[in-house]
Protein backbone atom coordinates (compact mmCIF):
# COMPACT_ATOMS: atom_id res chain seq x y z
CA UNK A 1 0.00 0.00 0.00
CA UNK A 2 1.00 3.15 -1.03
CA UNK A 3 0.27 6.91 0.68
CA UNK A 4 -2.48 7.54 -1.93
CA UNK A 5 -4.26 4.39 -1.72
CA UNK A 6 -4.09 4.75 2.22
CA UNK A 7 -5.44 8.21 1.30
CA UNK A 8 -8.20 7.07 -0.99
CA UNK A 9 -9.16 4.49 1.41
CA UNK A 10 -9.88 6.32 4.40
CA UNK A 11 -10.77 9.65 2.68
CA UNK A 12 -11.14 10.86 6.39
CA UNK A 13 -7.57 13.20 6.76
CA UNK A 14 -7.33 16.47 8.29
CA UNK A 15 -3.53 17.02 8.33
CA UNK A 16 -0.46 15.21 7.33
CA UNK A 17 3.46 15.25 7.29
CA UNK A 18 5.19 13.13 4.53
CA UNK A 19 9.11 13.12 4.44
CA UNK A 20 8.83 11.01 1.63
CA UNK A 21 6.14 10.46 -0.76
CA UNK A 22 7.20 7.27 -2.07
CA UNK A 23 6.90 5.15 0.69
CA UNK A 24 5.67 1.53 0.60
CA UNK A 25 4.10 -0.34 3.42
CA UNK A 26 3.98 -4.18 3.78
CA UNK A 27 1.45 -4.50 7.19
CA UNK A 28 0.00 -2.77 10.20
CA UNK A 29 2.48 -3.14 13.52
CA UNK A 30 1.92 -2.64 16.75
CA UNK A 31 3.93 0.00 18.33
CA UNK A 32 6.35 -2.06 20.80
CA UNK A 33 7.22 -3.74 17.53
CA UNK A 34 7.96 -2.09 14.57
CA UNK A 35 10.48 -2.69 12.09
CA UNK A 36 9.50 -0.18 9.42
CA UNK A 37 7.77 0.23 6.32
CA UNK A 38 4.45 -0.48 8.53
CA UNK A 39 1.28 1.64 9.61
CA UNK A 40 0.74 2.23 13.37
CA UNK A 41 -1.57 3.64 14.69
CA UNK A 42 -1.09 5.48 17.69
CA UNK A 43 -4.24 6.80 19.90
CA UNK A 44 -1.98 8.66 22.69
CA UNK A 45 1.19 9.27 24.14
CA UNK A 46 1.20 6.19 26.00
CA UNK A 47 1.39 4.41 22.67
CA UNK A 48 3.59 7.03 20.77
CA UNK A 49 6.28 6.01 23.56
CA UNK A 50 6.00 2.16 23.22
CA UNK A 51 7.83 2.93 19.91
CA UNK A 52 11.52 1.13 20.78
CA UNK A 53 13.06 2.13 18.08
CA UNK A 54 12.46 5.38 16.77
CA UNK A 55 14.46 4.79 13.35
CA UNK A 56 11.75 2.62 11.59
CA UNK A 57 9.30 5.95 11.74
CA UNK A 58 11.89 6.92 8.82
CA UNK A 59 10.24 4.66 6.57
CA UNK A 60 6.87 4.28 8.73
CA UNK A 61 3.48 5.98 8.57
CA UNK A 62 1.70 6.63 12.03
CA UNK A 63 -1.62 7.24 11.72
CA UNK A 64 -3.01 9.37 14.65
CA UNK A 65 -6.36 10.13 16.49
CA UNK A 66 -6.97 13.83 16.27
CA UNK A 67 -7.97 14.36 19.51
CA UNK A 68 -4.06 12.94 20.68
CA UNK A 69 -2.32 15.44 18.07
CA UNK A 70 -4.49 18.56 19.25
CA UNK A 71 -3.15 17.75 22.37
CA UNK A 72 0.41 18.05 21.44
CA UNK A 73 2.78 20.71 21.55
CA UNK A 74 3.95 22.04 18.24
CA UNK A 75 7.52 21.25 19.74
CA UNK A 76 6.29 17.42 20.53
CA UNK A 77 5.40 16.61 16.76
CA UNK A 78 8.64 14.79 15.87
CA UNK A 79 7.25 12.48 13.87
CA UNK A 80 8.24 12.31 9.93
CA UNK A 81 5.76 10.81 8.78
CA UNK A 82 2.01 10.96 9.77
CA UNK A 83 -1.62 11.41 8.87
CA UNK A 84 -4.35 12.23 11.14
CA UNK A 85 -7.37 11.15 11.28
CA UNK A 86 -11.17 12.46 12.56
CA UNK A 87 -12.31 8.69 13.10
CA UNK A 88 -9.61 6.78 14.37
CA UNK A 89 -11.80 3.73 14.81
CA UNK A 90 -12.93 3.77 11.23
CA UNK A 91 -9.66 4.15 9.93
CA UNK A 92 -8.51 1.00 11.97
CA UNK A 93 -11.33 -0.80 10.46
CA UNK A 94 -10.60 0.03 6.71
CA UNK A 95 -6.86 -0.57 6.97
CA UNK A 96 -7.02 -3.40 8.54
CA UNK A 97 -9.69 -4.99 6.29
CA UNK A 98 -7.26 -4.08 3.64
CA UNK A 99 -4.34 -6.15 5.04
CA UNK A 100 -6.48 -8.85 5.94
CA UNK A 101 -7.75 -9.62 2.76
CA UNK A 102 -4.21 -9.05 1.34
CA UNK A 103 -3.03 -11.89 3.78
CA UNK A 104 -6.85 -14.29 3.30
CA UNK A 105 -7.54 -12.84 0.13
CA UNK A 106 -6.09 -15.30 -2.37
CA UNK A 107 -6.04 -18.78 -0.10
CA UNK A 108 -8.05 -21.69 -1.69
CA UNK A 109 -10.44 -22.74 1.61
CA UNK A 110 -12.28 -25.32 -0.45
CA UNK A 111 -9.77 -27.25 -2.13
CA UNK A 112 -7.03 -30.05 0.31
CA UNK A 113 -3.33 -29.13 -0.57
CA UNK A 114 -2.65 -32.75 -1.09
CA UNK A 115 -4.77 -32.24 -4.53
CA UNK A 116 -3.47 -29.01 -5.08
CA UNK A 117 0.17 -30.43 -3.91
CA UNK A 118 1.31 -27.82 -1.85
CA UNK A 119 0.31 -29.86 1.52
CA UNK A 120 4.09 -31.16 2.65
CA UNK A 121 3.01 -33.73 5.08
CA UNK A 122 5.61 -36.07 6.71
CA UNK A 123 5.56 -40.22 5.45
CA UNK A 124 5.60 -40.63 9.19
CA UNK A 125 2.11 -38.88 9.70
CA UNK A 126 -1.10 -40.69 11.03
CA UNK A 127 -3.87 -39.15 9.62
CA UNK A 128 -7.15 -40.52 9.50
CA UNK A 129 -10.33 -40.38 7.20
CA UNK A 130 -12.35 -37.08 7.03
CA UNK A 131 -9.08 -34.65 7.44
CA UNK A 132 -9.00 -31.08 5.74
CA UNK A 133 -5.91 -30.72 5.15
CA UNK A 134 -5.19 -26.97 3.66
CA UNK A 135 -2.41 -25.45 0.55
CA UNK A 136 0.63 -24.95 2.34
CA UNK A 137 0.37 -26.83 5.30
CA UNK A 138 3.38 -28.56 6.89
CA UNK A 139 2.70 -31.49 8.70
CA UNK A 140 6.35 -33.35 10.61
CA UNK A 141 7.22 -36.44 12.03
CA UNK A 142 4.77 -38.62 13.22
CA UNK A 143 2.16 -35.83 13.42
CA UNK A 144 -1.06 -38.18 14.44
CA UNK A 145 -4.66 -36.58 13.42
CA UNK A 146 -7.83 -37.52 14.21
CA UNK A 147 -11.19 -37.74 12.28
CA UNK A 148 -12.90 -34.23 11.61
CA UNK A 149 -10.37 -32.39 12.18
CA UNK A 150 -9.93 -29.07 9.49
CA UNK A 151 -6.41 -27.81 9.17
CA UNK A 152 -6.60 -24.30 7.13
CA UNK A 153 -3.66 -23.28 4.42
CA UNK A 154 -0.91 -21.95 6.31
CA UNK A 155 -0.66 -23.66 8.99
CA UNK A 156 2.73 -25.60 10.86
CA UNK A 157 2.37 -29.11 13.01
CA UNK A 158 5.46 -30.08 14.67
CA UNK A 159 7.13 -33.25 15.34
CA UNK A 160 5.11 -35.68 17.18
CA UNK A 161 2.15 -33.54 17.80
CA UNK A 162 -1.66 -35.33 18.51
CA UNK A 163 -4.94 -33.37 17.17
CA UNK A 164 -7.83 -35.01 18.32
CA UNK A 165 -11.24 -35.48 16.79
CA UNK A 166 -12.48 -32.06 15.21
CA UNK A 167 -10.14 -29.28 16.25
CA UNK A 168 -10.16 -26.42 14.05
CA UNK A 169 -6.87 -24.40 13.00
CA UNK A 170 -7.05 -21.51 11.00
CA UNK A 171 -4.51 -20.10 8.68
CA UNK A 172 -1.39 -18.43 10.45
CA UNK A 173 -1.28 -21.04 13.28
CA UNK A 174 2.14 -22.43 14.12
CA UNK A 175 1.82 -25.84 16.22
CA UNK A 176 5.19 -27.05 17.93
CA UNK A 177 6.26 -30.30 18.48
CA UNK A 178 4.98 -33.03 21.15
CA UNK A 179 1.55 -31.25 21.80
CA UNK A 180 -1.81 -32.06 22.21
CA UNK A 181 -4.69 -30.27 21.49
CA UNK A 182 -8.14 -32.16 22.77
CA UNK A 183 -11.55 -32.13 20.38
CA UNK A 184 -13.78 -29.34 19.53
CA UNK A 185 -11.03 -26.71 20.41
CA UNK A 186 -10.33 -23.71 17.98
CA UNK A 187 -7.03 -22.54 17.13
CA UNK A 188 -6.60 -19.09 15.52
CA UNK A 189 -10.03 -17.69 15.27
CA UNK A 190 -10.79 -13.86 14.76
CA UNK A 191 -10.13 -12.13 18.00
CA UNK A 192 -12.73 -10.72 19.55
CA UNK A 193 -11.46 -6.73 18.81
CA UNK A 194 -14.09 -4.23 17.71
CA UNK A 195 -14.30 -0.39 18.07
CA UNK A 196 -17.61 1.87 19.06
CA UNK A 197 -18.19 4.66 16.22
CA UNK A 198 -20.95 5.83 15.45
CA UNK A 199 -23.20 3.49 17.04
CA UNK A 200 -21.60 0.78 15.77
CA UNK A 201 -19.05 -1.93 16.49
CA UNK A 202 -16.55 -1.64 14.03
CA UNK A 203 -14.45 -4.90 13.08
CA UNK A 204 -10.73 -4.94 13.84
CA UNK A 205 -9.84 -7.30 11.51
CA UNK A 206 -6.79 -9.83 12.97
CA UNK A 207 -3.94 -11.49 11.02
CA UNK A 208 -1.17 -11.52 13.29
CA UNK A 209 -1.08 -15.27 13.39
CA UNK A 210 -0.70 -17.90 16.85
CA UNK A 211 2.59 -19.68 17.96
CA UNK A 212 2.09 -22.06 20.29
CA UNK A 213 5.54 -23.26 21.56
CA UNK A 214 6.51 -26.98 22.28
CA UNK A 215 4.91 -29.71 24.58
CA UNK A 216 1.99 -27.92 24.92
CA UNK A 217 -1.69 -29.35 25.59
CA UNK A 218 -4.85 -27.64 25.33
CA UNK A 219 -7.73 -29.25 26.28
CA UNK A 220 -11.40 -29.66 24.53
CA UNK A 221 -13.51 -26.69 23.83
CA UNK A 222 -10.90 -24.15 24.23
CA UNK A 223 -10.05 -21.33 22.36
CA UNK A 224 -6.81 -19.75 20.95
CA UNK A 225 -7.49 -15.97 18.76
CA UNK A 226 -5.71 -15.30 16.03
CA UNK A 227 -3.57 -11.73 17.12
CA UNK A 228 -4.31 -9.04 15.80
CA UNK A 229 -1.21 -7.59 14.33
CA UNK A 230 0.96 -9.47 16.06
CA UNK A 231 0.87 -13.02 17.08
CA UNK A 232 -0.77 -14.58 20.05
CA UNK A 233 1.97 -16.98 21.83
CA UNK A 234 1.85 -19.63 24.01
CA UNK A 235 5.16 -20.91 25.92
CA UNK A 236 6.72 -23.84 25.88
CA UNK A 237 5.26 -27.24 28.45
CA UNK A 238 2.02 -24.05 29.20
CA UNK A 239 -0.65 -26.92 29.89
CA UNK A 240 -4.49 -25.42 29.37
CA UNK A 241 -7.81 -26.99 30.57
CA UNK A 242 -11.29 -27.35 29.17
CA UNK A 243 -13.73 -24.39 28.30
CA UNK A 244 -10.50 -22.00 28.63
CA UNK A 245 -9.95 -19.02 26.22
CA UNK A 246 -7.06 -17.20 25.54
CA UNK A 247 -7.34 -14.31 23.43
CA UNK A 248 -5.68 -12.14 20.79
CA UNK A 249 -1.90 -10.67 21.23
CA UNK A 250 -2.04 -12.41 24.47
CA UNK A 251 1.54 -13.51 25.19
CA UNK A 252 1.65 -16.62 27.78
CA UNK A 253 5.03 -17.65 28.83
CA UNK A 254 6.50 -21.07 29.62
CA UNK A 255 5.14 -23.84 31.70
CA UNK A 256 1.74 -22.13 32.96
CA UNK A 257 -1.21 -23.48 33.99
CA UNK A 258 -4.80 -22.45 32.91
CA UNK A 259 -7.66 -24.62 34.85
CA UNK A 260 -11.22 -25.16 33.66
CA UNK A 261 -12.85 -22.10 32.28
CA UNK A 262 -10.18 -19.66 33.16
CA UNK A 263 -9.09 -17.25 30.42
CA UNK A 264 -7.17 -14.05 29.94
CA UNK A 265 -8.45 -10.73 27.77
CA UNK A 266 -6.39 -8.93 24.28
CA UNK A 267 -3.19 -8.26 24.95
CA UNK A 268 -2.38 -9.61 28.49
CA UNK A 269 1.19 -10.73 29.00
CA UNK A 270 1.83 -13.74 31.53
CA UNK A 271 5.38 -14.76 32.49
CA UNK A 272 6.61 -17.93 33.28
CA UNK A 273 4.89 -20.48 35.23
CA UNK A 274 1.82 -18.80 36.08
CA UNK A 275 -1.64 -20.29 37.58
CA UNK A 276 -4.88 -19.58 36.85
CA UNK A 277 -7.20 -21.43 39.27
CA UNK A 278 -10.51 -22.52 37.93
CA UNK A 279 -12.81 -19.56 36.58
CA UNK A 280 -10.58 -16.79 37.19
CA UNK A 281 -9.79 -14.38 34.28
CA UNK A 282 -7.68 -11.08 33.60
CA UNK A 283 -9.19 -8.02 32.17
CA UNK A 284 -6.99 -6.72 28.85
CA UNK A 285 -3.78 -5.51 29.27
CA UNK A 286 -3.27 -7.51 32.30
CA UNK A 287 0.23 -7.96 33.29
CA UNK A 288 1.39 -11.04 35.48
CA UNK A 289 5.19 -11.59 36.38
CA UNK A 290 6.79 -14.72 36.89
CA UNK A 291 5.13 -17.90 39.09
CA UNK A 292 2.04 -15.37 40.14
CA UNK A 293 -1.28 -17.59 41.26
CA UNK A 294 -4.29 -16.36 40.55
CA UNK A 295 -7.25 -18.37 42.89
CA UNK A 296 -10.03 -19.60 41.78
CA UNK A 297 -12.74 -17.39 40.21
CA UNK A 298 -10.96 -14.20 40.59
CA UNK A 299 -11.23 -11.65 38.12
CA UNK A 300 -7.74 -9.25 37.86
CA UNK A 301 -8.63 -5.50 36.56
CA UNK A 302 -8.12 -3.82 33.16
CA UNK A 303 -4.01 -3.01 33.26
CA UNK A 304 -3.20 -4.29 36.53
CA UNK A 305 0.50 -5.37 37.48
CA UNK A 306 1.36 -8.00 39.74
CA UNK A 307 4.14 -10.26 41.02
CA UNK A 308 6.91 -12.21 40.57
CA UNK A 309 4.88 -15.12 42.96
CA UNK A 310 2.24 -12.87 43.99
CA UNK A 311 -1.08 -15.16 45.08
CA UNK A 312 -4.03 -13.12 44.03
CA UNK A 313 -7.87 -13.85 44.82
CA UNK A 314 -11.20 -11.86 44.77
CA UNK A 315 -13.07 -9.57 42.82
CA UNK A 316 -11.09 -7.15 41.55
CA UNK A 317 -8.27 -9.34 42.55
CA UNK A 318 -5.84 -8.16 45.56
CA UNK A 319 -3.38 -10.25 47.43
CA UNK A 320 -4.49 -13.52 49.02
CA UNK A 321 -3.75 -11.60 52.78
CA UNK A 322 -5.78 -8.50 51.97
CA UNK A 323 -8.81 -10.80 50.77
CA UNK A 324 -9.14 -12.41 53.49
CA UNK A 325 -8.54 -9.89 55.92
CA UNK A 326 -11.72 -8.19 53.78
CA UNK A 327 -13.74 -11.59 53.77
CA UNK A 328 -13.28 -11.40 57.58
CA UNK A 329 -14.52 -8.23 58.30
CA UNK A 330 -17.95 -8.50 55.91
CA UNK A 331 -18.50 -11.80 58.01
CA UNK A 332 -18.17 -9.71 61.59
CA UNK A 333 -20.33 -6.81 59.63
CA UNK A 334 -23.00 -9.26 58.47
CA UNK A 335 -23.22 -10.61 62.09
CA UNK A 336 -24.20 -7.25 63.33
Amino acid sequence: MNFEELNNLLNDNLSQSLNKRDLLFKTIRIPEEAQGEEILFVGDLKYFKKIQDTSVLESSLCILNEKFFASLEKNQINIPNYLVVKNFESAINKVSKYFYDQVFGELNFQLDGRKLGSAEIHPSADIAEGVFIGEKVKIGKNVKIHPGVVIQPLVTIGDNTEIYPNVSIYPLSEIGSHCRIHSNTTIGADGFGYNFSNGEHLKVWHFGGVEIQDHVEIGGNSCVDIGAFTKTTIGTGTKIDNFCQISHNAKIGKHCVFCGRSGVSGSCRIEDYVVFGAGAGAAPNVYLKTGTQVAACAIISENAIWGPKEVLAGHPAQPLKEYMRTQAKLRILAKK
